[in-house]
């Protein structure tokens, strides 16, 4: 059950890079954009979605290994259960469960922090192209408007409830009763990084379109 929730909280979403054209066209009044230009573009996009492929087979492979810890662990407890061990054995399995459990949480804590860094990284370029395009006479107004949209707000503040979820379960007598928060928590997160990874994409997409 919590692997399962955990790989929610990691499942990224790959985008097909457009067909680009290679048509330009230019109005009497704005200079023609260089072709090398437009090939930056198109590389910056690449490159965005080469780093994101990236950083999703590492969540990938952590939650696999997370995936078989964590069901080892629950074979564990069933056969403790099962044969009625002393309370001292118990002890040892649940605080065996909850360093795994740690473990899992702060690899994955790890992977939405580094990626989110890799977001705001990578909006910083797009903005320096945008600039870079209107100093070229280009209309950026479609793609300035898309990349106005992203907002960190939701993000921070799901990843705090994250973070706060995960330490009342660490604290509880029985954790299984707070993994529903838990899970909820770690799948708003997921879900904010793939929204504010769609703008900036969306964003670039325009700014290309914008350029031919």
């Amino acid at each position: 059950m919590i692997s399962k929730t955990l790989l929610l909280a990691s499942v990224i979403i790959s985008l097909s890079a457009p067909s680009l054209s290679l048509a330009q066209s230019v109005t009497p009044s704005v200079s023609p954009v260089p072709s090398t230009w437009r090939r930056q573009l198109r590389e910056d996009r690449k490159e965005m979605f080469e780093n994101i492929k990236e950083a999703a087979a590492k969540v990938r492979e952590e939650v696999r290994e997370s995936q078989k810890e964590v069901r080892e662990t629950q074979k564990e407890e069933r056969q403790a259960r099962a044969t009625a061990r002393p309370t001292v054995i118990s002890e040892a399995k649940k605080a065996k469960f909850t360093q795994r459990l740690n473990d899992v949480y702060n690899r994955l804590l790890k992977q939405a922090e580094a990626r989110y860094a890799q977001l705001l990284a990578t909006k910083t370029k797009i903005q320096t192209r945008i600039t870079e395009a209107k100093a070229k006479g280009v209309n950026t107004a479609e793609a300035e408007a898309k990349l106005a949209t992203f907002s960190t707000t939701q993000y921070m503040t799901n990843l705090t409830t994250f973070k706060a979820e995960f330490t009342k379960l660490s604290a509880s007598t029985n954790p299984g009763l707070e993994l529903g928060s838990l899970r909820s928590a770690g799948a708003k997160v997921a879900k904010d990084l793939n929204d504010l990874r769609k703008i900036l994409s969306d964003t670039l997409r325009l700014l290309i379109k914008a350029s031919k």
